[in-house]
């Protein structure tokens, strides 16, 4: 999961994950690169890549923004390179204020409180599948569907109550999707509901409590 909003004057700091269609992570050809787009043109602000000490596939970016302006979409474009292949992954983040509550909100009398920062949310796991059919072809347009159970919860955030998210197969056979940890939730019990009619699951629970999670464990 990637930041959502920087307060200004700060600097943004996250990590890419490399991770291969068997779950595992590995390293890219090279270092990872990070573009930044602000007002929908490429500027020259730099981010630092830099492979985490002693481990595979890991990689850790930083970003201060040579200017700011509150309010502000600033987009963020990453590429790997694995085995001569290129991947990228683009998202965007929010410049914003440090104070989140405006003076003449304030009731009269009363002092002014600035609300914490909830931080960036690393708690996450990533569900991926490889799949075939019985006629050992690859299965694309297999759609799967994972439904928060337990709640209402929260990591470091409150979650929406809209806790179901789905995934599809593409033409490798190979879908992937990123959900809350349930380990990292709260309440404790949490689980999730998986229903897929092309893979015979109907609302099997499957609880995520690693970095990765291969869908086909839920089959024994």
């Amino acid at each position: 999961m990637r930041p959502t909003s920087l307060v200004a004057g700060e600097a943004l700091t996250w990590p890419i994950h490399v991770i291969s269609t068997t779950g595992a992570l590995v390293d890219a050809d090279s270092t990872p690169t990070v573009a930044i787009r602000r007002g929908g043109a490429a500027v020259g602000d730099s981010v630092t890549v830099t492979k985490r000490a002693a481990t595979t596939g890991i990689y850790d970016c930083s970003y201060t923004p040579a200017s700011t302006t509150a309010n502000e979409l600033i987009e963020v474009t990453e590429t790997v390179v694995v085995s001569t292949v290129s991947y990228v992954n683009a998202w965007q983040f929010a410049i914003r204020d440090e104070l989140l509550l405006v003076t003449n909100h304030v009731p009269a009398g009363q002092a002014a409180v600035i609300i914490p920062d909830p931080g960036d949310d690393a708690a996450v796991c990533t569900v991926y599948v490889n799949s075939e059919d019985i006629l050992n072809a690859l299965a694309e347009g297999v759609i799967v569907t994972f439904e928060l159970r337990g709640g209402p919860a929260k990591s470091e955030r409150l979650l929406t109550a809209a806790t179901s998210a789905t995934m599809t197969t593409n033409a490798s056979g190979y879908a992937a999707v990123t959900l809350q940890r349930n380990d990292q939730l709260t309440p404790s019990d949490t689980y999730y509901h998986v229903t897929c009619d092309e893979f015979g699951l109907y609302r099997k629970v499957m609880t995520l409590t690693a970095a990765t999670f291969n869908l086909a464990d839920l089959v024994s």
